[in-house]
């Protein structure tokens, strides 16, 4: 280096030293982990599923078991503490499905039974979630989708209801010969976006 560019930019470096440090003031004042975390972390989502046959004891609301994690990045989901409740780790907008899984085995009394399928964040109804199936014959399979789009904060807690106007409708894990179980529910969800 000759001895100008020295002189010329030892006279800047105590203010490129200043902004830098102004900078890092007003990112810790501000906290910025929104931006950190879309720059530095990978996608969040989760695909969780279950191998259980699950039916209702009663025609109340109860939450749906999962005991598998199919795939999982930046989401809680613990089935060793809770198979019911998926703890979310980020804020953001997340698009959430679940595909129950539904069964009837009872004998052919011509009566008519129903399933609800509904999200809950921290226990209450997610508006406009639910969906119905209902059966009529005595031995019936049928798969139904719910799904939402939902503002999520971390530390919130998602759950999948299920309620059956009769026992015997509810969703079931199947396990044909030679091909992959059908879980009795796959619930999946990402994150599309910040809140």
């Amino acid at each position: 280096m000759n001895d100008a560019f020295k002189k010329k930019f030892a006279t800047y470096l105590p203010l490129i030293i200043l902004v830098l440090l102004l900078a890092h003031m007003v990112a810790d004042l501000y906290d910025f982990r929104d931006i950190r975390e879309k720059l530095g972390s990978s996608a969040i989502y989760a695909q969780l599923s279950s191998d259980i046959t699950q039916r209702p004891t009663s025609d109340k609301p109860a939450k749906m078991q999962m005991r598998l994690r199919d795939a999982i990045s930046g989401v809680g989901f613990d089935p060793e503490v809770s198979t019911t409740n998926v703890n979310i780790l980020h804020d953001g907008a997340y698009y959430l499905v679940a595909a129950p899984q539904v069964g009837r085995l009872m004998p052919d009394d011509g009566n008519t039974a129903c399933a609800n399928f509904f999200f809950t964040v921290n226990n209450v109804a997610v508006n406009n979630s639910n969906v119905t199936l209902c059966h009529s014959g005595p031995i019936t399979k049928d798969v139904v989708i719910t799904q939402s789009v939902v503002p999520l904060h971390a530390g919130d807690e998602v759950s999948i209801m299920i309620s059956s106007s009769d026992p015997d409708l509810g969703i079931e894990t199947l396990k044909p010969e030679d091909q992959p179980i059908v879980p009795s529910i796959i619930f999946s969800m990402f994150r599309i976006g910040n809140i």
